[in-house]
């Protein structure tokens, strides 16, 4: 468990330290998967269903010319304020919007 000790927990403690905000000012396209905010610089997106999807997360703000997801640091260019992402079952994403 160490290797996923070593992945995880430094993530978990970013977004703790951003602090959870309860107005995410972003959306998925699927009733699945939920989209939540730390601070004003991640997005964490988690698909709860059992099977994988291709994701649509929109935002009511101007995103930057590229994010990053930390989880598998995958760079992710957004067009019109919106991120593509596909997550297998029961997975979650992390979106550096910095």
């Amino acid at each position: 468990d160490r290797a996923l000790f070593l992945r995880f927990v430094p993530r978990c403690k970013r977004v703790a330290e951003a602090g959870w905000e309860p107005i995410t000012h972003a959306r998925s396209n699927s009733d699945s998967v939920y989209v939540e905010r730390f601070g004003k610089r991640y997005l964490t997106v988690f698909n709860d269903s059992p099977r994988r999807q291709r994701v649509l997360v929109s935002t009511d703000f101007d995103l930057p010319e590229s994010c990053m997801e930390l989880v598998n640091a995958q760079s992710l260019t957004p067009a019109n304020n919106t991120l593509t992402l596909t997550l297998h079952p029961e997975t979650v994403a992390l979106i550096d919007l910095q």
